[in-house]
């Protein structure tokens, strides 16, 4: 049964959008379905352009996250998962906008088979992080063996969990991207079993569209991995 209106996404009892669930404001279309994936009104213009070109050629939802934090993500993974199964969708493409990204990540460790392919942009490994965790993160990397100085925190961090995502990723930087988040794509993309890196120019941006619109059309099986220039091109041949 498919979600045609808005609406939480059944669970515990929920004061505003932003405290416990997630909203589904579209579900159209038919064939292979692709879900747009954002953190609360962040890129609502950019998905809801995407999500009509999509429901043309495609079954696509179109999904609110609410604003992650390092307590509710796990929550929100599961409210996300939950949506899915309500909608009987046994394996999507996702496109997912900054902080989201975490959490579609996060459902491929959960569910790898529900997850065709996965298009990033303006991504990060943690949905929020500090500039205390930043410079920690730093400083872990230049410590032998990559020794901890942290103890084990409840927020989310994909990084030590990259290699294990074998499906196809898009990783995507806007013209708007912080530095930060500049770098963290080209750690993602290069962590990443089987990844694509694309960094948009300014001339770039007004062909985001059609570069994501590619990208749905990469096989998901043996894709050959391909760092993308600045050109914005994707190119993927299934393995022989």
């Amino acid at each position: 049964m498919k979600l045609t209106t808005d609406g939480l996404v059944p669970g515990a009892e929920v004061q505003g959008i932003d405290a416990r669930g997630i909203l589904v404001h579209g579900d159209e279309g038919q064939g292979r379905t692709v879900c747009l994936i954002r953190e609360g009104a962040r890129d609502a213009d950019l998905s809801q352009r995407l999500y009509n070109e999509l429901k043309q050629r495609s079954r696509a939802l179109l999904i609110e996250l609410p604003v992650l934090d390092d307590n509710n993500w796990e929550f929100v993974t599961e409210q996300l998962r939950s949506a899915i199964t309500e909608a009987a969708v046994r394996q999507a493409s996702f496109i997912a906008y900054g902080p989201a990204a975490t959490v579609v990540l996060n459902l491929y460790l959960k569910e790898p088979k529900v997850v065709r392919t996965v298009a990033l942009l303006d991504a990060a490994c943690r949905p929020h992080p500090s500039y205390i965790s930043r410079a920690v993160d730093w400083i872990e990397e230049r410590l032998p063996l990559g020794l901890p100085l942290r103890l084990r925190t409840a927020g989310f961090d994909a990084k030590p969990f990259l290699h294990r995502i074998r499906c196809p990723v898009l990783v995507l930087t806007s013209p708007l991207a912080s530095p930060f988040l500049c770098a963290q794509a080209r750690e993602m993309s290069a962590r990443l079993p089987t990844a694509w890196h694309v960094e948009l120019g300014e001339t770039d941006a007004t062909h985001l569209d059609e570069l994501l619109l590619l990208f749905y059309d990469v096989p998901a099986k043996c894709p050959q991995k391909n760092i993308a220039g600045r050109n914005g091109g994707v190119t993927a041949q299934p393995s022989a």
